[in-house]
């Protein structure tokens, strides 16, 4: 373009605003659009950072729609259904006060445009980035104002200006450190590093005609849902696949470690005695490395927990087990699934690329509920298979999660629902909230326990059951005690659980949108300490 017509049409000193959200949090993304008198502003999502920009005479317009905009994206972020439980982001938001028209935003003024023929240093001049988009055509030198700060910053932007529009295509190299936010706002899981360098890609699309504009902009999200469609049709199928190939191995697995406790004496599969298995024991998460594995940390601690026999009923065909008489907790759980435990990067990353372990939950896995005697929550089927499999490792026991026949078989004989639910069951109605009124759940074993000695088995989190569904069972502290029945049930929907997941493939060990499921450790008695 003309760096005249350029000149009248931006303004030296232009103060484009940019939501500052994307930078304060590591996944925290807003769409946003809006239509102006002059200009319609539109933000795009990239390498999950949302950034939007303004003409300066909607200034006034911008403080009061963002503080609109933003308070519906809170609201948003607390889930969705008639019982939305509350999203780690919110305590970044709720700490930052963002829906207040005082939300912070990061001022960046143009103070110079340069054509890139001009420059006289040419592509090796200093301002130039690395990373500059391609075909840029100016250099747009200024500074850019964020969290108290105010740098130098320049953009190596692709101008193209017409009779009525004005396109503008930037990447702006930001550092974190440099505007000290580097640091994660609200919990910051183990283990947990962010990136100091920030590429920002910027995208600005003005036009007096604001249809013709939103028509374009459309046309390229239809072409991207398009592709984005048949992606994510082909990793559903691919997921259902490796879901029935690990459900049927963990039968095989199963059938074997029977076949095994039943000797080779030729008894074959013959009934387990109860009376020769102890009626509990005490096991635990090793996380002291006793077993000497180099790649494994010391962390200085074991997470015990207890196990209970489960007579079963041979009429029905269920065999003596042994079942966690409390929920998974987190300090059983959670240094093994952030690779804390780990000493080794790289091995710790081999271990993800073989779904020997999960990747990390990107937000506060606990999903402000806290990690301190409560049960795990969030997680997927995978994701529970995979640390049963990992405690069956250290301990030479068979963990694995119930099936749904075992676990029917407790509720009918421990006399199915209770009449009174809230005197044994967190439920929504008697569980805490928080000053949101979101439910949340409870620290673990502090109701009364049935009389196998199972605490929770209704309600505080759903436990996920062996079968060929993928399902909860058992309710949870967001289900009332007029919804829990014996039938109770949910399919886990990645659409729904994970809907505003921004990646894809959809995460395969956590959710997003819906987390109030977790799991209960059972044991086949094989290998059992103090069985005769």
């Amino acid at each position: 373009g003309r760096d005249d017509e350029l000149d009248g049409r931006l303004g030296i000193g232009l103060a484009l605003q940019l939501v500052s959200a994307w930078l304060l949090s590591c996944n925290l993304s807003i769409p946003l659009l809006l239509n102006c008198s002059d200009c319609v502003a539109h933000s795009l999502m990239r390498r999950k950072n949302t950034a939007l920009f303004i003409s300066p005479d909607a200034r006034r317009k911008l403080d009061f729609v963002l503080g609109i905009m933003l308070q519906l994206a809170v609201q948003a972020m607390r889930g969705h259904g008639d019982k939305p439980a509350p999203n780690a982001l919110i305590n970044t938001v709720r700490d930052n006060q963002w829906w207040l028209p005082e939300q912070p935003t990061a001022a960046l003024k143009i103070t110079s445009c340069e054509p890139r023929a001009a420059l006289q240093g040419g592509v090796k001049d200093p301002r130039v980035q690395d990373a500059a988009v391609e075909g840029w055509t100016h250099l747009l030198t200024g500074t850019l104002t964020m969290n108290g700060k105010t740098l130098g910053c320049s953009l190596c932007a692709r101008v193209e200006v017409g009779a009525r529009t004005l396109h503008i295509d930037a990447t702006l190299p930001i550092s974190r450190t440099a505007y000290e936010v580097a640091g994660r706002r609200g919990v910051q899981p183990p283990g947990m590093t962010v990136d100091d360098d920030v590429m920002v890609d910027v995208e600005v699309r003005a036009a007096p005609d604001a249809r013709a504009l939103i028509a374009d902009l459309n046309r390229e999200l239809v072409a991207q849902q398009a592709a984005g469609g048949v992606l994510t049709e082909q990793v559903k199928t691919l997921t259902t696949r490796l879901d029935r190939v690990e459900s049927a191995q963990a039968e095989l697995v199963r059938e074997l470690q029977a076949l095994k406790a039943a000797g080779a004496s030729g008894a074959g599969a013959a009934a387990v005695d109860v009376a020769k298995l102890p009626q509990r024991f005490t096991d635990h998460v090793d996380y002291q490395n006793e077993r000497g594995d180099e790649q494994v940390l010391d962390l200085g601690y074991q997470a015990e927990f207890e196990m209970v026999l489960i007579p079963g009923d041979p009429e029905r065909g269920i065999a003596p087990f042994y079942a966690q008489t409390t929920e998974v907790t987190w300090q059983m759980f959670r240094a093994w699934s952030y690779c804390t435990d780990l000493e080794d990067p790289s091995y710790a990353a081999k271990m993800k690329e073989q779904l020997l372990r999960p990747t990390p939950c990107y937000e506060d896995a606990s999903r402000g509920h806290g990690f301190e005697g409560t049960a795990v929550l969030g997680v997927s089927r995978r994701n529970a298979e995979a640390f049963c499999k990992h405690v069956s490792e250290l301990t030479g026991r068979p963990y694995r999660l119930w099936t749904d026949a075992e676990w029917r078989y407790v509720a009918e004989a421990t006399g199915g629902v209770p009449e009174d639910l809230h005197a044994v069951a967190w439920l929504d109605g008697n569980c805490r909230e928080d000053e949101w009124g979101a439910k949340m759940t409870m620290p673990v074993a502090k109701k009364p326990a049935d009389k196998f000695g199972l605490h929770d088995f209704w309600g505080n989190v759903a436990e996920w059951v062996m079968d060929d569904e993928v399902f909860i069972r058992g309710g949870s502290y967001l289900v009332t005690k007029n919804e829990l029945t014996m039938d109770w049930r949910e399919t886990e929907s990645q659409d729904v659980w994970n809907e505003t997941y921004p990646n894809l493939p959809k995460s395969l060990w956590w959710y997003r949108d819906r987390f109030d499921m977790g799991f209960r450790l059972v044991c086949d008695p094989v290998n059992i300490p103090g069985a005769k």
